[in-house]
Order: C-alpha cells, then structure tokens, then sequence
C-alpha cells in the first residue's frame, strides 16, 4: 500500500484535496469543497477552531464562515462550546456524525479500517463531541 493509505495525517491531506470525490461518497451534494475544507479543518484542530480562524484559512468573512458552520450545526456534523478564556467565542468541533461523513470518504477510497481508525482517535483526543460530553 501507499504510504498515504496507511497514515492517518496524510489521509486527511488526501481528504482536503478530493472534494469532488467527498461529495460523492459522502452524498452531501449541498457541500462544497469550503464545507469538507472546514471539516477537515476543525478535526485537525485540538482546541477546535473560531469562526475566525476559518475566516483567516479560507480567506472569508466570519459573517459567511459562521453561516455554513450554523448549517453544519443543524446537520449535526459540528458542534459549539464556548471559549473558556473569552465565553463570546465559540469554538467548532466535529461530532460524530461529522466525522461519520469523513469516514465514508475513506471507506469509498479504500482506506483500511484500521487508518479510519487512527484518524478518529486523533480527532477524539481534545473532542467534546466525540467523547460524549455535552454542550457549553
């Protein structure tokens, strides 16, 4: 196998660079590559990430940025808690079901069970979502 096929990190590379592929797999047709960009991006992050971290990446508003992750939200591919520093902010991680879409990218790409499964656990490490907890 491919040294991206066994390596958690660079699968999520490989992710961010397929969005034509994630929108098929994952069948979210109303998801464009900016919304499996943000995905990407808020499962890598381990304190989880600001509307205006998203803004500074993807070189958008926060007014625009903020709308998609209220979309996301409903969908139940993100969630919020508020900044323990500064309770104006509030910081997105990926819940479970958002990382189920990841998932099934990997899965239409032949990834093994077992990177899908290296991926999730870094996800996990610092994720309120997918620990269990609940909301801020």
């Amino acid at each position: 196998m491919s040294q991206t096929r066994d390596n958690p990190d660079q699968a999520m590379e490989a992710f961010a660079e397929d969005a034509l592929a994630v929108q098929t797999a994952t069948d979210r047709r109303d998801y464009s590559a900016v919304h499996f960009g943000i995905l990407q991006h808020i499962g890598r992050s381990t304190n989880g990430a600001t509307p205006g971290d998203l803004a500074a990446r993807w070189k958008s508003s926060a007014t625009g940025i903020s709308r998609i992750l209220a979309a996301m939200d409903k969908a139940g591919h993100v969630g919020a808690v508020l900044d323990e520093r500064d309770r104006r902010v509030r910081r997105y991680f990926l819940t479970d079901a958002g990382f189920d879409l990841i998932a099934r990218w990997f899965e239409a790409k032949g990834y093994t069970a077992e990177v899908i499964s290296g991926v999730r656990a870094k996800f996990a490490l610092t994720n309120p979502f997918m620990k269990g907890k609940k909301r801020g």
